[in-house]
């Protein structure tokens, strides 16, 4: 279904979003088949669109839904579908510095991949979030050369503000 995506315009946003309530929340058990279909068959960039509309429209974010209604690898692959890849990697940076010690091979891999794509996202989510600017938190974890690189990084694709 992900390789054979659809293309659905935002007219069909609030109509998905009313099959999302009816097949979890305001169902007794959940029909699983309409999450799946809904999330593995369309973008993710309307996905996204779910994601804020659900909230808007229910006062709930689809993640928890999600959260709430599945487990197991289901409900990890679906929750990694429907959520922001600002919101998704935002959480993953904190925990890659959370407590003590830095995984470094996270930090990397995380500043990499999103780099070119989300990366001034995720800082701005980070911000929101957690009250301090990721590029601060970073250069307060690591030191050297590692540091440079990656804050390097941040200047040239996450800078707030531009």
């Amino acid at each position: 279904m992900i390789a054979k995506k659809k293309k659905k315009d935002d007219d069909d946003v609030q109509e998905d979003v009313e099959k999302l309530y009816k097949a979890g929340e305001k169902k007794f058990g959940t029909d699983e088949g309409v999450f799946i279909r809904l999330f593995a068959g369309n973008t993710r960039e309307y996905r996204e669109k779910l994601y804020y509309a659900y909230a808007e429209k229910h006062g709930k974010a689809l993640d928890a839904v999600v959260k709430s209604e599945f487990s197991g690898t289901l409900e990890k692959a679906l929750v990694t579908l429907c959520t922001p890849c600002k919101k998704t990697f935002a959480k993953k940076f904190n925990a890659a510095m959370e407590g003590m010690g830095t995984n470094e091979e996270r930090l990397i891999r995380y500043t990499v991949c999103m780099k070119e794509r989300y990366l001034k996202e995720t800082a701005e989510e980070y911000l929101e979030v957690y009250k301090k600017t990721l590029e601060k938190h970073i250069d307060s974890e690591i030191s050297g050369d590692f540091k440079k690189a990656v804050l390097a990084v941040f200047d040239n694709f996450a800078k707030l503000g531009t």
